[in-house]
């Protein structure tokens, strides 16, 4: 379902202008990816590339849940990428909930990929 008002990654709710918040989201949640990402040793070893897709879930009070990979190269790359997914839940990272017209916010489903390049 889509709602008008897509969760965002921490860190740019001082932004006035929405279009630029969700574009400092979007860089803010790359960087946090690319910071914490550790290209598995069997993948490096074997030369494998590629992009791995997680699901997961906002929820209403901003945290993540229902983890799970949907699309895994091999080579541990699958893994990686939900590892890294999950951190955000251990870590207690809150993403700025959805909203709808003003209402209270909701639960929201994101597929997002993870690529891995040598």
């Amino acid at each position: 379902k889509w709602v008008p008002n897509m969760p965002r990654f921490p860190g740019c709710e001082d932004l006035a202008n929405q279009t630029e918040r969700e574009k400092c989201a979007n860089e803010r949640l790359n960087a946090y990816l690319q910071s914490n990402i550790q290209y598995p040793e069997e993948a490096a070893r074997l030369g494998i590339e590629g992009t791995a897709k997680i699901r997961f879930v906002v929820e209403r009070d901003g945290t993540v849940s229902n983890e799970t990979i949907v699309r895994d190269p091999g080579g541990g790359l699958g893994e990686e990428a939900l590892r890294v997914v999950r951190s955000m839940r251990h870590r207690g990272i809150r993403w700025s909930p959805s909203g709808r017209h003003g209402r209270k916010s909701v639960a929201v489903q994101f597929i997002i990929p993870i690529e891995f390049r040598l």
